[in-house]
């Protein structure tokens, strides 16, 4: 699958979506955490930005500002951005300051136009 031909709220759903499945397979896989003394084999798996990044051919910045708006935004909102003129990752990244009903209200009230977020809501 090639990340860069979605659009970035179908993006950062795929790759939400794709790190909860990763976190259940492997929980004890958290950013920071470091091992104790030196590894006597390299069969620990990578954090999941490290895995994605390798997986997809994609930088690594790219899969935590997804996954960050996903957590963030949650998955109704980017449901409903996909399509519209919110689907951009500058336009996501404004309605975090939102409130959850403000975030979909404002998206309803685009109908594939260009709004100002204060004109909006």
């Amino acid at each position: 699958m090639n990340l860069l031909s979605l659009s970035c709220a179908q993006r950062c759903l795929y790759l939400g979506r794709e790190r909860e499945s990763y976190r259940v397979l492997y929980p004890d896989i958290k950013p920071g955490v470091k091992g104790k003394g030196r590894p006597k084999r390299n069969t620990h798996p990578d954090t999941f930005d490290v895995f994605a990044a390798a997986k997809y051919g994609v930088g690594k910045r790219l899969i935590i500002g997804c996954v960050a708006l996903y957590s963030t935004l949650g998955e109704e909102v980017l449901k409903a951005a996909i399509g519209t003129s919110v689907d951009k990752e500058a336009r996501l990244e404004r309605l975090k300051v939102l409130s959850h009903e403000d975030r979909l209200a404002y998206i309803r009230n685009t109908n594939g136009k260009r709004v100002r977020l204060s004109e909006a809501v």
